[in-house]
């Protein structure tokens, strides 16, 4: 063979490697970037579930307060009201009255 055909064919051999490891180089950045935008987006998603739990957390324990003082309240109310003897007069007096008018 003519030396400059097989300085050609040496040449592509060459290319052809250089290009293989290109594509190689290129399959594993790529592959790099991959797994980081995967932890970067579980990392993202991990952070927004701690966020939502952290504000679930504080939402449940307002309204459980709340709640505690309605339920505190309403019962300061029974208590009153059933401790009022002034409205338990009034009451008797009531059924009394309606007892009073049905006889008529």
């Amino acid at each position: 063979m003519d030396s400059d055909i097989i300085y050609i064919i040496e040449e592509e051999g060459k290319l052809v490697k250089q290009l293989e490891s290109a594509r190689q180089a290129a399959r594993e950045r790529i592959e790099e970037k991959r797994k980081a935008l995967t932890a970067q987006k579980e990392s993202e998603l991990s952070r927004i579930a701690e966020e939502f739990s952290r504000m679930k957390e504080v939402r449940l324990t307002e309204i459980k307060s709340r709640m505690d003082k309605e339920l505190k309240e309403a019962h300061d109310t029974q208590e009153r009201v059933l401790n009022d003897a002034e409205l338990e007069k009034k009451i008797t007096g009531r059924i009394v009255s309606v007892i009073l008018e049905n006889r008529t």
